[in-house]
């Protein structure tokens, strides 16, 4: 039976995105042997267990979030305890997804900071179909939390308005410009973090 489990926090996944050691503080470290595996093969086995793990009690659940490109699931490596967030893509929005990929890249550095932490994608074996949508391409940037307003503390709501403005600034100087900063797309998890990057400019 499927134990989908607490997704991994950014510490953690950052280590498995471009190598570093285990977080002693995830809650799933038990599953996941010795050290981080690499990239290439976290990216492999995901397609893989994707190809065959379907069903009421597949280690890949949907998460009811849907966006205007793309769908939100929660997955976790079987093998290795990995829980984290993925993002469905349909045929027709993949030239946004290579888009946000290429800006991913670009505004490295901040990734685990002010923006998700950038896993990588892959191509689907076999389509994921869930309500109406046909999903063939799954990204796997990390959990960043809930819509920023859900957690606006009222009598601090200039301070955050300041860490807001500060992400985008930090996004600035990559020379990545969010043209959609509503607050949809402004995430909180502890601190503000930029999200969806497929209508950027950079």
């Amino acid at each position: 039976m499927t134990r989908l489990g607490i997704p991994v926090p950014n510490t953690g996944l950052l280590g498995l995105a471009h190598g570093g050691p285990l977080d002693r503080q995830c809650p799933n470290i038990q599953d996941h042997k010795t050290k981080h595996i690499k990239r290439a093969t976290f990216l492999h086995l995901v397609r893989a267990q994707l190809a065959k793990d379907h069903g009421r009690n597949a280690d890949c659940k949907p998460l009811y979030i849907q966006g205007s490109r793309g769908a939100l699931f929660k997955i976790r490596l079987s093998s290795h305890g990995y829980t984290f967030v993925a993002k469905g893509m349909e045929e027709l929005n993949l030239a946004y997804l290579r888009h946000e990929h290429r800006v991913y890249d670009q505004i490295r550095p901040l990734q685990g900071m002010c923006v998700p932490v950038w896993l990588g994608a892959v191509d689907l074996v076999l389509p994921y179909y869930y309500d109406c949508g046909v999903y063939v391409r799954m990204l796997f940037p990390s959990w960043a939390g809930q819509p920023v307003f859900d957690y606006m503390d009222w009598d601090k709501k200039a301070h955050l308005l300041g860490k807001l403005t500060g992400v985008l600034q930090a996004l600035h100087k990559f020379q990545v410009l969010h043209v959609d900063a509503e607050p949809r797309n402004m995430l909180y998890n502890g601190e503000p973090t930029a999200n969806r990057f497929t209508r950027v400019l950079s």
